[in-house]
């Protein structure tokens, strides 16, 4: 029973949509309507088994034209039927697909970020194509298998009763039998796949990933140890196929043999009632074609249930992600935030990520317009801090404000919108040069993004491609350089043009003379706004109005590049160890 509550989802999408019911009822027709030449077949042989008489010359002809005006009329509803099942089915599937897909992927881009970061990319796009995709498949299941068994089974059955029991008890025997032993292989294969899912959602994972890391495959000269990988990987499949097909080679062998059995029974008892004058000729006509059709309607069902419980499974596993409910949320009287002078207040600030201690009453002043050098050793806090500055993970204690306004009290999405952010690694879609960077305000016009390009230093790249800036940078940029794709982060800065911005290693991917003119950009356009620059690289925060130094989720020292110097502390010794060696 356990394994029909994963329906339950699937059916509420499905009644969402008014057109179901008259989908449900065009399909219940048509199914009804394959009973309908049987019925006429039986009425037809048993008014003219006898030879025909000059008197029933007449009455034959008429017959038999009423009998195929009536097939024809049944035809042309079929054929109507089969022209609008399909149209109302894509339409139908298409429509739930879209709406579901677009749940799926508005959940998972709101998701917070600890929550998205433990998930492989792979697998979650396996589990999105295989739920989005799984509406046909399982409109088909019901409409061509399940409702034909549901409806035509019974109705066997019962006309079956009223021209002889023990014949209705029989096939109903057979029926039973047959379920239930196919039941219990058909519960195995379902097994089977939920193991072929699990593994193959790593498969894709892995495959990512090897894509993904290409270049590293190609410059360590790996491709053969991946290969190998990637071979083992699959192995899953080889498994899987040899204990289908044993369970399929069963299920052909104990599913059929008691049925056909009964299937004798029934055709000796019966062919025995036609001697004995106690069943009509049309009679056993339609007994044979019953007994056999149930089994065919029983098969529609078994390779059906299969279907339905995979594809269920499929649409129940990508389901589970929008019950997934972000733990930082905005509260019920939240606000947009109003930033007009860019000064940043860290309260007694105390966090930790995964159980481990970052921050411990951590404290912080920035002042408007002001600009902020962080340095210190890798895993001493310093990209923490910019986490829990766009608040993507709520405090264990203490606030965070800008312009006087806890940021845990304003909407996460005005409080996003208003910081610029240039990574450490600018990720870049597969898409133009131009359209990477418009993403960063995308109702800016074409002379706002060009005036980007040329602060940033893009002019001369540009200028070198055969379509300038409508150039594809291809997947994550990869077609660019790491200074090129740093540089298109710079001009969505610049684009976007907040009151704060925040630069997390931004010229660490350029060269020495790169970096010199980038630099005296960014001076440009951070001027009169808060600038918070985390750089392991020196030279890029020595002419901050203030430099912090972390050491384990604590500020060690604090001045300007001069005075820190002067110390003779933590800053001097990096500041030594950088120029070590030059003069």
């Amino acid at each position: 029973m356990n394994k029909f509550k994963i329906l339950k989802p699937v059916l509420k999408q499905f009644f969402s949509e008014k057109i179901l019911v008259f989908y449900i009822l065009i399909a219940s027709l048509f199914t009804a309507s394959w009973l309908i030449p049987d019925f006429l077949l039986k009425t037809f042989i048993d008014n003219y088994t006898l030879s025909l008489s000059d008197e029933l010359y007449t009455s034959f002809f008429q017959d038999s034209l009423n009998l195929l005006f009536i097939l024809i009329g049944v035809i042309i509803f079929q054929r109507v039927a089969m022209i609008l099942q399909p149209k109302i089915a894509y339409n139908l599937s298409q429509r739930l697909r879209i709406n579901f897909a677009n749940k799926l992927f508005d959940r998972v881009i709101n998701l917070d970020y600890y929550q998205l970061s433990n998930k492989n990319s792979g697998k979650l796009v396996s589990k999105i194509n295989r739920g989005s995709s799984s509406f046909h498949p399982l409109i088909q299941i019901l409409t061509w298998s399940i409702l034909p068994f549901i409806i035509n089974a019974p109705l066997i059955i019962f006309y079956l009763f009223t021209l002889n029991k023990f014949i209705a008890l029989l096939l109903l025997l057979k029926l039973v039998l047959y379920i239930a032993i196919s039941l219990k292989y058909s519960n195995k294969r379902n097994n089977e796949y939920k193991f072929y899912n699990k593994n193959i959602d790593i498969f894709l994972g892995n495959l990512t990933d090897y894509i993904s890391n290409f270049k590293i495959i190609k410059t360590t000269n790996n491709e053969k140890y991946v290969s190998k990988k990637f071979d083992g990987n699959l192995k899953f499949l080889k498994g899987f196929g040899k204990r289908m097909g044993n369970i399929q080679a069963r299920w052909n062998l104990f599913s059929r043999l008691p049925t056909e059995i009964i299937q004798i029974v029934i055709l000796i008892y019966s062919y025995n009632l036609l001697i004995t004058e106690q069943i009509t000729v049309g009679a056993l006509v339609i007994i044979f074609n019953f007994t056999y059709r149930i089994i065919r309607f029983g098969d529609y069902f078994i390779y059906s249930y299969d279907g339905l419980l995979r594809e269920s499974a499929n649409f129940s596993e990508a389901n589970k992600l929008l019950l997934i409910k972000p733990t930082v949320l905005d509260s019920e009287d939240s606000k947009n935030i109003d930033i007009e002078n860019g000064k940043i207040e860290f309260n007694n600030v105390s966090f930790k990520y995964d159980n481990k201690k970052v921050f411990s009453n951590f404290n912080l002043n920035i002042k408007p317009g002001q600009t902020l050098g962080v340095v210190g050793k890798s895993g001493s806090g310093k990209s923490t801090m910019i986490n829990i500055l766009f608040r993507l993970f709520d405090l264990d204690k203490g606030y965070i404000s800008i312009d006087n306004q806890n940021i845990k009290f304003v909407k996460q999405k005005s409080l996003r919108n208003g910081i610029s952010f240039v990574p450490q690694e600018t990720l870049l879609f597969d898409d133009t040069i131009y359209n990477n960077i418009l993403f960063a305000k995308p109702n800016s016009n074409p002379q706002e993004v060009m005036n980007a390009i040329k602060k940033s230093e893009l002019t001369e790249l540009i200028k070198s491609l055969p379509k300038k800036e409508m150039t594809v940078v291809g997947e994550r940029g990869l077609k660019l350089s790491g200074g090129q794709r740093q540089r298109i982060g710079i001009a969505r800065a610049i684009l976007s043009n907040k009151k704060i911005i925040i630069l997390d290693e931004a010229t660490s991917s350029l060269d020495s003379t790169t970096e010199l003119k980038i630099r005296d950009t960014i001076e440009k356009i951070t001027k009169n706004k808060t600038t918070i620059t985390i750089a392991h690289r020196l030279s890029s925060v020595m002419n901050s109005d203030k430099i912090v130094v972390f050491d384990k989720g604590k500020i060690v020292e604090v001045g300007d590049h001069k005075s820190l110097l002067k110390k003779k502390g933590k800053y001097a010794e990096l500041w030594k160890h950088q120029t070590k060696g030059y003069h």
